[in-house]
């Protein structure tokens, strides 16, 4: 073979390896891929629908249809919360975009694989799933990835792309899909790995040297020599949720630092508990409240970094009482004969172990109580002109410490005690 053929004979061989590496990329699943460290970027498209059923009724209006995005969080392939995010007040849909920096919630990045991009809107949660990859050397334009996938890749990844609300349809979309390219015919070397692509400053980790930290506003406290650093106020808190006592609800929050890695996050609350104080999406438990307009319970999030400065976040959480109204009952109906005095027998309790008062009532006839504010009085009835003798209703009404009432009723049939009549017979 002649030096001009050994020439074309490599061009040709390099053109084909080109061709296959292209050809095997486009062979891909059809799953979203994202290279290490590259932002993740979404939205959701709001597309309106054309129904029958709803347009004869008032979901067709414009504010009930609109679709709103109240917060989104990834997870790994089996279900595990990576990073959360929840807004303080609703978002319009189609004003709405995330981003997603491919880290945790302390600000480390995060391994290759699969995961799944949740978003929940006033439709429902939509989901997308999607899978981190390393950019793989290649040489010759081989290509081949230098970590094998991690083994939580084998459990499924179920999404919902999209949710309907009346006439509207929220769909899921990324708006830059990253797939495997590796079509250049001069790629670097094996012994060189493919860079990942930085999708904002490096951030600090153990492993790496820590940055240089940021001189913090001091304060000196009173006599003392020694400079403190600024404390961390929680700015004025708001009402923004409110939860049933003895219930649950699953907190979202977010922490992150410019310059320093994020050491500690915690929750904090004077009355309740979390499951997990230290994650950034802890579930937390409302205690029981004996205020009949229930209360309000400050939350806080603190943030420490590695440098000692300290943020700290608040919002209020209104408990609310679940009262339950009290149990009365008045007793069995009785008979009585006119202008006798009975006790009445019933009874009065309250679920919730409240204080309790009684009223009683004569709503029908006549007749007499000892004193109605007792649960058990003494009733004497009437003197009754019919001979069939009379009913009369006595009502029992009682009373929480919330102002909840029940009420029960009962008849006391008053007999007529019918004497004979006098007969004189003169001679």
């Amino acid at each position: 073979m002649d030096k001009r053929s050994f020439v074309v004979f490599c061009i040709l061989l390099l053109l084909v390896a080109g061709f296959a590496c292209s050809s095997s990329a486009s062979l891909h699943s059809s799953t979203v891929r994202y290279s290490l460290g590259k932002t993740v970027l979404f939205a959701v498209e709001e597309e309106k629908l054309f129904c029958w059923s709803c347009c004869w009724g008032s979901c067709c209006e414009p504010t009930p249809c609109e679709i709103a995005v109240l917060g989104w969080c990834i997870m790994d392939a089996c279900e595990e919360s990576v990073y959360s995010v929840v807004h303080d007040v609703s978002v319009p849909a189609s004003a709405w975009a995330g981003s997603w920096a491919q880290v945790d919630a302390f600000g480390a990045q995060v391994a290759t694989g699969r995961y799944k991009l949740c978003v929940d809107t006033s439709a429902g949660t939509i989901s997308r799933c999607f899978e981190i990859y390393d950019p793989c050397p290649c040489w010759l334009g081989f290509c081949c990835e230098t970590k094998p996938r991690p083994r939580l890749n084998s459990c499924p990844c179920r999404e919902a792309p999209s949710a309907k609300l009346c006439c509207r349809r929220a769909t899921l979309e990324f708006v830059e899909e990253k797939r495997s390219t590796c079509f250049s015919l001069f790629c670097p070397s094996v012994s060189q790995p493919c860079p990942p692509v930085a999708a904002e400053p490096m951030r600090y980790v153990p492993s790496q040297p820590a940055p240089t930290c940021p001189v913090p506003p001091e304060t000196t406290a009173p006599g003392a020599s020694t400079p403190l650093p600024a404390p961390s106020s929680c700015a004025s808190p708001v009402v923004m949720k409110s939860v049933d006592e003895g219930t649950s609800i699953q907190l979202h929050g977010e922490v992150s630092d410019e310059d320093c890695n994020i050491v500690e996050a915690f929750w904090e609350a004077p009355a309740g508990s979390f499951s997990d104080p230290r994650s950034l999406g802890p579930v937390y438990y409302a205690p029981m409240t004996d205020r009949c307009e229930g209360e309000d319970v400050l939350i806080s999030l603190t943030a420490h970094d590695s440098c000692g400065a300290t943020a700290t976040d608040c919002f209020l959480l209104h408990i609310n009482n679940v009262n339950r109204p009290p149990i009365a009952d008045a007793g069995p109906d009785v008979t009585v004969d006119e202008c006798r005095t009975i006790q009445l027998t019933c009874s009065a309790s309250d679920p919730d172990g409240d204080p309790v008062t009684y009223y009683w009532t004569i709503e029908s006839s006549g007749g007499s109580l000892d004193n109605p504010s007792l649960l058990h009085p003494r009733y004497t009835a009437p003197e009754t002109k019919r001979c069939e003798g009379e009913s009369v209703v006595l009502k029992l009404t009682v009373t929480d410490s919330c102002g909840l009432s029940t009420c029960d009723s009962l008849i006391v049939h008053v007999n007529n005690i019918n004497k004979p009549p006098v007969v004189k017979a003169d001679p």
